[in-house]
């Protein structure tokens, strides 16, 4: 189809490290806001009237937005920091000659943003995740995918800006009583989250 109208769209610097570890991409969030069907294929893209790049279209429904993206940004640079942190007890039971300990899994990225242009951008970032992992910060993402997060930053021209994303997994974990070490058993009665019949119940397999 030919729309001979304007559609409404949003220019939008697109960061998935898996497509490239340093510069996002330049994108269009496009919403059709015509009452036609359209069909997808190769388009052409213009910044102000000056060649900005090429990208397929996919079939978009009239009120659908999609994300297309055209070119490498190279006025924007992004490092990534992966933080590390220590596994947290959460819980200890037994339960039929079962040890079970729930533990606590801490993902954190941050996000380095350099806008190396004066002109303000936003920067979409998409991180991959699972449903076993819970966002903890921010509380919500701008969007959810299939097996991606999105999230909006505004980077102000010729500045630094960071964004932060932790996610948490609780997960169990079990092991017979009687595969338990001394040492281990020794540790874990120094835990404050045991409680004191479990700590009871450890110190009499110790004394056994």
């Amino acid at each position: 189809p030919i729309v001979n109208q304007d559609v409404a769209g949003e220019k939008i610097s697109i960061y998935n490290p898996g497509t490239h570890p340093r510069h996002p991409l330049n994108g269009l969030m496009l919403e059709n806001t015509t009452d036609l069907h359209l069909m997808q294929g190769p388009i052409t893209v213009f910044d102000g009237g000056t060649y900005a790049g090429d990208a397929k279209l996919p079939d978009l429904r009239a009120g659908e937005k999609r994300l297309v993206a055209y070119a490498l940004d190279l006025g924007t640079e992004i490092l990534v920091e992966s933080k590390t942190h220590p596994q947290q007890l959460v819980s200890v039971r037994i339960a039929k000659g079962t040890f079970w300990h729930r533990r606590r899994h801490l993902n954190e990225r941050v996000y380095k943003i350099k806008n190396k242009d004066e002109k303000a951008r936003v920067v979409l970032i998409e991180q991959p995740y699972s449903p076993d992992w819970k966002l903890i910060e921010p509380t919500e993402p701008f969007e959810r995918a299939e097996h991606l997060l999105r999230f909006r930053v505004n980077a102000p021209g010729g500045k630094t800006v960071e964004q932060i994303v932790r996610l948490e997994r609780v997960g169990d974990e079990s092991v017979a009583l009687s595969e338990l070490s001394f040492d281990s058993i020794q540790l874990y009665l120094r835990e404050q989250v045991i409680s004191a019949a479990v700590k009871e119940a450890l110190q009499k397999g110790v004394a056994l």
